[in-house]
């Protein structure tokens, strides 16, 4: 039974949120853009990652970078697990950032 993999990823933060309700945690969302060809006509499809960051350390850096609309590399684990939705058990897939990378040059301001 898979319950942990590892994972990369790459795409502009798109949205930040952040909580302190006893734990601080940081969550960005990723679109991942992909195109390829079925026949004559180009297709193309994003999907939209979501992870989240624990690690204190790691949080401060994310957010003393400004990462909403810069490209990022993320790499971190892929943690499955179940919780409770109206009364039944749904199993979902967290994704844990341990690293981000910036992929492209520092804005001016």
């Amino acid at each position: 039974m898979l319950n942990e993999a590892t994972f990369e990823t790459s795409g502009p933060v798109r949205k930040i949120e952040s909580g302190t309700n006893g734990r601080k945690w940081l969550r960005l969302t990723i679109p991942v853009d992909r195109g390829y060809m079925d026949g004559d006509t180009k297709v193309e499809r994003t999907t939209w990652f979501e992870a989240v960051c624990f690690r204190p350390k790691l949080i401060e850096v994310i957010e003393r970078l400004n990462v909403k609309d810069r490209r990022v590399r993320i790499r971190g684990d892929i943690i499955v697990g179940t919780r409770e939705f109206e009364g039944r058990q749904i199993r979902e897939a967290t994704f844990e950032i341990d690293r981000l990378d910036l992929l492209d040059p520092k804005p001016r301001d």
